[in-house]
């Protein structure tokens, strides 16, 4: 008797769950917070994000657009440097959800959760590392000296812009789409199942053990390819 029913106590347990979830009224609103200085982003949260680069000095702040009654769940919080996105709790929106970070500039976005991230205009800086470890899509414009990605989730990620190096290393189902990032050296480790395109003028480093192919423009000079997988390494120009 007690194996009947402890199945039909976890669905009902997780029902109820589900059921405790708030659900968003009414049209989105929008509400201004000033932070504090931060240089790092963490998003682990079902929110879009859009990220805009001060084009003066000012103080970094977010805009959140959401449903008035999930607006005290969005936590937009400052620790150690790092402004940290999250929802308390179990929310459903049922309008727009949205962040615009107003920054004066990053050398770190991490996204592990399932929201989109993206620039709308290029950041700018010495050098620019990006985690993703979730489902969301990453869309992401950069100018400096260096970038470092690394991606292990199952969202896709575009870069634009331009750097002097270019490291990429991969180990989720993710695409990295870089064609339009032009890098004059590129290094790609890939391990996982998503394809990975570069461009690189002048050195390019491919270690490939994954079923994702690396596709690469730019005609390097120099071309160091070591492939154990199941993938292609191929020159698309």
């Amino acid at each position: 008797m007690k194996k009947i029913f402890l199945p039909l106590i976890v669905a009902l347990a997780a029902l109820t769950s589900c059921n405790n979830c708030l659900e968003g009224v009414g049209d989105s609103v929008e509400e201004n917070r000033i932070l504090a200085d931060f240089d790092e982003l963490v998003l682990d949260c079902s929110a879009d994000v859009i990220i805009r680069q001060n084009l003066i000095s000012e103080k970094n702040r977010v805009n959140v657009i959401a449903q008035e009654n999930l607006m005290p769940m969005i936590k937009t919080n400052v620790k150690g440097g790092s402004l940290i996105i999250d929802i308390e709790g179990c929310v459903t929106a049922t309008a727009k959800l949205e962040i615009e970070v107003f920054t004066n500039g990053l050398s770190r976005i991490t996204a592990d959760g399932s929201g989109d991230v993206s620039t709308k205009n290029a950041l700018k800086g010495e050098s620019l590392t990006i985690s993703s470890d979730g489902s969301g899509d990453m869309e992401i414009k950069f100018r400096g000296e260096e970038m470092e990605v690394s991606s292990d989730g199952s969202g896709d990620l575009r870069l634009s812009g331009e750097a002097e190096d270019l490291s990429i290393d991969t180990d989720g189902s993710g695409d990295v789409d870089a064609f339009e990032f032009n890098a004059n050296d590129v290094e790609v480790t890939a391990d996982g199942s998503g394809n990975v395109n570069i461009t690189a003028k002048k050195s390019l480093e491919v270690t490939l053990s994954g079923s994702g192919n690396v596709s690469y423009k730019g005609n390097p000079q120099e071309i160091q390819q070591s492939n154990h997988g199941s993938g292609n390494i191929k020159n698309v120009d």
